[in-house]
C-alpha cells in the first residue's frame, strides 16, 4: 500500500513539475512573452483536457484555436505574467458557450 502511494506521489510530483516548468519565466524587467504564455496554456490544455464526449472534444478544439489566435495576434507582446494571464482569460471567456442539447439533438452554441 505504501509503495502504491509513493508511486502516486511521485507521478503527481512529476506532473506538477512539468506544469510549472512550462510557465514562462519573467525577464529582468519582469515581463513574459504573451505568445509563450498562450503556448504554455495550449500545452496544458492538450495534455490535460478531458475528451470524454463530443462536447469536450469540441471545446478543446475551440480553446486551442483561441489560444493559437492569441499567440498569432499578440504573441510578440511582452507584459507582466498577471497581465498575460489576463489576456488568456479574456480570450477564453470571449468564446461562445455551448448549451447542452436534449439527447439525440446536436449541441447548440450560444454567443455570450
Amino acid at each position: 500500500m505504501n509503495e502504491r502511494k509513493a508511486a502516486q506521489a511521485k507521478t503527481l510530483a512529476g506532473w506538477i513539475d512539468a506544469t510549472l516548468t512550462a510557465i514562462p519565466i519573467p525577464d529582468a524587467d519582469n515581463r513574459v512573452s504573451l505568445g509563450a504564455v498562450a503556448a504554455a496554456a495550449a500545452a496544458f490544455l492538450g495534455a490535460n483536457a478531458s475528451r470524454g464526449s463530443a462536447l469536450d472534444a469540441m471545446a478543446a478544439v475551440a480553446l486551442a484555436a483561441a489560444l493559437a489566435d492569441l499567440a498569432n495576434t499578440l504573441g510578440g507582446h511582452r507584459c507582466e505574467l498577471p497581465a498575460a494571464l489576463g489576456f488568456v482569460r479574456a480570450r477564453v471567456e470571449s468564446l461562445p458557450s455551448p448549451r447542452p442539447s436534449p439527447p439525440g439533438r446536436p449541441a447548440r452554441v450560444v454567443a455570450r
